[in-house]
């Protein structure tokens, strides 16, 4: 059946007629050798089977399969490494698929790395950023405390400022006070109103050396010296006044009396 199969798939196939002429050839050639084989060797039948029987039983069909199969795999042009093929396929396959996910995998970590070392960047950036921030606030508060300082000195002097002339009015208000009783005194003296000379008045000012434009003396208070004007003013005054100018010069030196503060 087999050759069979061949002469006819033979006269079917076009250019290939000597080609599969010859490998019939070769196969009738090879069914021949095993008719042969199977036919030099006695048959024999056994009662009640055995193992080596039922394996010397298989040995000729599996010889003739085997030979029918090498045939027609010479006839086909098939080897035994053809037959590994399809796991040779399949391992390289295999291979392409864990090198194409290995790489996918590398693209990935290359990925990743860069994103890391971008925000790394951008974080050492923003670090830079808060050192610069935090380096102009440094100064500037030491600006603000430079300028809080100077003002509180500035605040010293004008305080010191304003206790000087506290001072100075004190003094000046003093001796306005003095003038004024002294004044008075003098003018009461001169109506003829005689009364006791106010304490302030028997105590000479006191007058700091440290001014040029005064001069301070330092000897026991005089008041003869404004007695003395007093009399000199008395007497020029009945030397010329007169009933009727006496009340006009008292108007006069009434409307003089008046505090100078």
């Amino acid at each position: 059946l087999l050759v069979k199969g061949l002469e006819k798939s033979g006269e079917q196939a076009e250019g290939e007629g000597e080609y599969a002429d010859a490998i019939a050839a070769q196969v009738r050639r090879l069914a021949n050798e095993v008719r042969q084989i199977t036919s030099s060797r006695p048959i024999t039948v056994l009662n009640g089977g055995s193992g080596q029987s039922n394996l010397s039983s298989l040995v000729a069909p599996a010889a003739a399969l085997g030979a029918l199969g090498y045939g027609y795999m010479w006839w086909k042009g098939i080897s035994f490494s053809d037959l590994m093929y399809v796991t040779k396929r399949n391992m390289e396959k295999a291979v392409a698929d864990l090198t194409k996910k290995l790489q996918h995998a590398s693209d990935v970590i290359a990925d990743a790395k860069k994103h890391l070392t971008q925000r790394i960047q951008n974080l050492d950036d923003k670090m830079l950023k808060q050192n610069e921030l935090a380096r102009s606030i440094k100064d500037e508060v030491a600006g603000v405390r430079s300028t809080i300082t100077n003002f509180h000195d500035d605040l010293g002097l004008l305080q010191q400022t304003v206790e000087t002339l506290d001072e100075r009015l004190a003094t000046l208000s003093s001796k306005q006070d003095y003038a004024n009783y002294g004044l008075a005194y003098l003018i009461d003296f001169v109506h003829g109103k005689s009364r006791k000379m106010p304490e302030i008045l028997q105590e000479q000012p006191k007058l700091s050396g440290k001014s040029p434009n005064l001069l301070t003396y330092q000897g026991t208070p005089n008041l003869k010296g404004l007695k003395d004007i007093v009399e000199t003013l008395s007497i020029g005054l009945d030397r010329s006044a007169s009933d009727a100018i006496m009340p006009d010069g008292m108007d006069k030196l009434e409307q003089k009396r008046r505090p100078l503060l």
